[in-house]
């Protein structure tokens, strides 16, 4: 993708950043400071921002390593305002071989998820703490820091396992289809249920 900058490349596969990236950063940096300048509320929203989009590139690379399970090279993960995208060569046409490599985005996201929730389970003693009045609270930056960092990739997986084709959801759905019919009808099947 033109615009894009090479920052890293972990486990052989290129990391490249757009750079539109700042600009959501410089919207975030205006959005806390115009009611006057907040540093604490300033860090920690770009904090946030910057975690949320490191766990989107964990989520691509859940992606390309399941592919690479499969012989399928990625060619690079590139991150943009709006998401990532983890470029592969080909999607693995096996038997059940996309749905692994789909549903590895989305598993990355909940695993995340796991750990928060049981860590802050630990330090809070509360088994489910999304049902407790004080798991809502947002006036402490530390713990505020941790809960939308849950919350958000929560919604990350949730939001990718909607089959919608392409997403993730749709991909996966198009995998489940492929067993029972040829590609070509499964993928128009999950490419409608998006749709409607």
């Amino acid at each position: 993708m033109k615009g894009s900058f090479h920052i890293a490349t972990v486990s052989g596969i290129p990391v490249k950043i757009h750079w539109s990236f700042g600009l959501l950063l410089l919207w975030v940096a205006y959005e806390t400071s115009k009611d006057g300048f907040q540093p604490v509320l300033l860090l920690l929203s770009i904090a946030i921002v910057l975690s949320v989009f490191f766990c989107v590139i964990l989520h691509e690379f859940g992606h390309a390593l399941a592919a690479r399970k499969f012989g399928v090279k990625t060619f690079d993960i590139i991150m943009t305002p709006i998401g990532g995208i983890a470029r592969l060569e080909r999607m693995p046409e096996g038997r059940g071989q996309e749905f692994w490599v789909a549903i590895a985005g989305p598993v990355v996201n909940f695993l995340i998820v796991g750990v928060i929730w049981l860590s802050y389970a630990l330090f809070k003693g509360e088994v489910f703490p999304l049902f407790s009045s004080s798991f809502w609270n947002f006036d402490q930056e530390a713990t505020s820091y941790f809960k939308i960092i849950l919350l958000a990739n929560g919604y990350l997986g949730t939001f990718n396992l909607l089959p919608a084709f392409p997403m993730d959801g749709g991909r996966i759905l198009r995998s489940l289809l492929s067993l029972r019919m040829d590609r070509a009808k499964a993928t128009q099947i999950a490419s409608y249920a998006g749709q409607g």
